[in-house]
């Protein structure tokens, strides 16, 4: 049944990432043997380039993952053991990945893979729509068979989505279906806690902060085949709370109500799939995929044969294509350890423990955490209307960057200022929390320019509202531009409603300011204030894709949703609605 009572968000587009690594590593070589040529994609933690081999003249991709964690050693080490380990795959529909690295200066990870000619899934979804029944089970069938061969060697992707499944096109005009990013997905987005995925193919036991195990690979893969016959994800709501909450309690509509056509059979193999208990789905992939078969995929649409399609060699220009057999792998035994059935549980323990141990080393920066200095109501300066100069030494009082915590108190007449600037090691906050009192309700207000005027505030008609919030209740807003050393953006804060005390945090994408969310939603949790702890990690979330500390976030947040089903709170970076 669908998600209802759910509050609308008011949220613009998330800005762009602060870093961007494509223009900053084009031409470079890196392992001293990959030349990057060019870009084809970017992330927000991760670039992927067209690369060349220098000494053996060939092309394949480059995957360089960067960002706050680039430097965690604990995140090195797993990095370095899932890579090792997926570069040893070899099913037709993995990619190839055939060597892995760290870029010099700690900057960051490299994976080198096979070059694919194709179509992301998640572009092809988004230009049909939808996609035959037929041709999504082929899909399907196809990358039940890449995950088989992972879980058989203990590796569970976690994040299986239209965005990490690329579709070629061979001779008989088939799709050939390529999984990429296995193992690998985890790192490259959240960092520690990061192995939530992407809540729109969460399975139940993640969005709980549960280790994941090979069913929920397939619970991921059952809303990835309803997606392509029903033209939308199973759970479809405003904010990621209510999604979480939705793939916990909420069953999907049937498949056949969005589309009349599907087969009976191949329907029954989705909603399968999205049983919420792991013993209610298939028990590996090679029954799901079974279970496909005998939907009557082959006799309706054939699965290409498992042989991956010629490269084309015109898309690289005078480059050959790389090839697996132009790495060499490590020799092994040949002969199976019965130990090994024991390795997807192990694996699984070993990322659980490792996330939660790195997570609770997120923050590396010792954030400001100080009691506001008074008085910071108005300017001394008797210039009316003041200037933003003279707000701006005065707000200066109570500096906030990225990740620091001032706590002040309100209520009245009384007025606080506040002015959200950088820190001096670059970090710059887009964002600010502020957490009241149960007894408080407040109101922040933005200094906004007059039009016409030039590069800095200059003087302004004053303070326009920013957001407010009701009695107890956070307020989570996006700043209105981005502050700089000379122009910090000012804040006025006052109480709309009641009095006592609050905290103000810088918020960015940065550990440290994750690591500051994280404390003020724990201590959200502590109080029994849930409603208001789903508020924070549903902004926080929509407001910092990037953060390492989102994984955690929303791991919290699942854990409070799996306790009270009803509990679909929200909140839009716009701070919630009045």
């Amino acid at each position: 049944m669908p998600v209802t009572g759910v509050r609308t968000q008011r949220s613009p587009s998330p800005p762009p990432p602060v870093h961007r690594a494509a223009g900053a590593l084009e031409g470079r070589v890196i392992g001293d043997r990959y030349r990057l040529l060019s870009p084809i994609a970017e992330g927000l933690a991760s670039a992927v380039f067209k690369a060349e081999h220098v000494r053996m003249g060939k092309a394949l991709c480059i995957k360089v993952l960067r960002g706050p964690l680039a430097r965690d050693p604990e995140l090195a080490a797993r990095f370095r053991t899932e890579a090792r380990v997926v570069s040893r795959l070899s099913h037709p529909h993995t990619i190839a990945v055939f060597d892995f690295g760290e870029l010099e200066g700690n900057e960051g990870f490299y994976l080198a893979m096979e070059y694919l000619h194709g179509e992301n899934l998640f572009d092809v979804l988004r230009r049909e729509g939808r996609l035959p029944w037929t041709r999504a089970a082929a899909i399907g069938e196809q990358l039940l068979g890449a995950l088989g061969e992972a879980h058989e060697a203990g590796i569970v992707h976690r994040d299986v989505k239209p965005a990490n499944v690329m579709l070629l096109q061979p001779k008989n005009d088939a799709d050939f279906v390529k999984l990429l990013d296995f193992g690998i997905a985890e790192i490259e987005g959240q960092g520690p806690g990061g192995g939530l995925g992407t809540p729109t193919y969460l399975s139940p036991e993640q969005a709980r902060g549960a280790a994941p195990d090979a069913r929920s690979d397939l619970y991921s893969l059952g809303a990835l085949l309803y997606e392509m016959v029903g033209g939308r994800p199973p759970f479809v709501a405003p904010n990621p709370m209510a999604v979480l909450s939705a793939h916990l309690h909420e069953e999907p509509a049937p498949l056949a109500s969005l589309c009349p056509e599907v087969s009976p059979d191949f329907a029954a193999v989705v909603h399968r799939a999205l049983a919420k208990r792991p013993d209610g789905r298939f028990g590996s992939a090679d029954e799901m995929r079974d279970a496909l078969r005998a939907a009557g995929v082959r006799g309706a649409s054939p699965v290409p044969d498992a042989t991956a399609p010629e490269p084309s060699t015109e898309i690289t220009g005078e480059l050959e294509i790389a090839r697996r057999n132009d790495f060499p792998v490590s020799p092994g035994t040949g002969k199976k350890d019965p130990r090994r059935a024991l390795v997807p549980g192990a694996v699984a323990v070993g990322i659980a423990l490792a996330v939660l141990f790195a997570a609770s080393r997120i923050h590396r920066d010792v954030p400001t955490d100080v009691d506001e200095f008074e008085p910071n109501d108005a300017p001394a300066t008797s210039t009316a209307p003041n200037g933003y100069a003279d707000w701006r030494d005065l707000a200066r009082r109570n500096a906030i960057g990225e990740a620091d915590v001032v706590r002040a108190t309100t209520g009245g007449p009384d007025v606080d200022v506040f002015a959200v600037e950088p820190h001096a090691r670059g970090q710059v906050p887009d964002a600010v929390l502020l957490v009241p009192g149960k007894g408080l309700a407040l109101e922040v207000s933005a200094w906004v320019p007059r039009d016409g005027e030039g590069d800095g505030p200059g003087t302004a008609v004053g303070f326009a509202p920013l957001a407010r919030g009701d009695l107890g209740e956070p307020v989570v807003s996006r700043l209105p531009g981005a502050p700089t050393p000379v122009t910090p953006i000012l804040l006025r804060v006052k109480a709309s409603g009641g009095s006592g005390g609050y905290r103000v945090i810088g918020v960015g994408p940065s550990a440290a300011a994750g690591s500051a969310v994280l404390a003020q939603l724990r201590a959200l949790v502590t109080e029994g204030r849930v409603d208001d702890a789903l508020l924070v990690a549903a902004a926080f979330a929509r407001l910092e894709p990037s953060s390492p500390a989102r994984g955690e976030v929303l791991r919290i947040a699942g854990q409070l949703l799996a306790a009270d089903p009803g509990k679909q709170k929200g909140a839009g970076p716009g701070g919630p609605p009045p």
